[in-house]
């Protein structure tokens, strides 16, 4: 009887095994290939930061000029970008007439007392390119434009026109 069950644990420990899948095979496992990814430099800045106060009658006139840039030292922006430029006048000023300008050429329709100037200059700046934009803010009050009473009405309040400038830089997808 134990010859017998000796025999018998010795076909199952034979046939286990076969089962089991203990022949060897061969595994190898690769050194991890890496790589990294970092943001391209995107800048964009101002010459100015603010505008100074100015006082005007009718007739008279002036000028806010500015520089929108594509880099700081020696960083400058890696992918082309489009620029939007927006103009917003708000004031009580009748007869006041505002226009952006990028050298002599006027940008946008004037805007009279109230009202923005929305203005998008596809691809302005080039990737990998140093480059600077000038522009400028005319202001204009027009004689003529409304009467000498509504001249002197603006006077006599104190009438004042609050203008801002916002530019703002997006990457170029197209």
């Amino acid at each position: 009887m134990k010859k017998t069950l000796f025999v018998l644990v010795l076909v199952l420990t034979i046939v286990s095994s076969l089962v089991a899948g203990t022949l060897a095979t061969y595994t190898k496992t690769l050194d991890p290939i890496e790589g990294e990814v970092t943001a391209k430099q995107f800048y964009i800045g101002a010459t100015e930061t603010a505008f100074a106060d100015v006082k005007l009658a009718p007739s008279e006139e002036t000028s806010w000029d500015f520089s929108v840039i594509n880099y700081q030292g020696d960083t400058l922006t890696e992918v082309d970008m489009d620029l939007n430029i927006v103009v917003t006048v708000g004031g009580d000023i009748d007869g006041l007439n505002v226009a952006l300008y990028e050298g002599d050429t006027q940008l946008a329709e004037t805007v009279v007392k109230n009202g923005t100037i929305n203005v998008n200059i596809d691809k302005a700046f080039n990737k990998n390119v140093k480059e600077q934009r000038d522009f400028s803010v005319k202001v204009l009050w027009k004689n003529g434009q409304v009467t000498d009473a509504i001249d002197t009405a603006n006077a006599d309040a104190f009438a004042k026109a609050n203008i801002a400038v916002t530019v703002t830089g997006i990457q170029d997808l197209g």
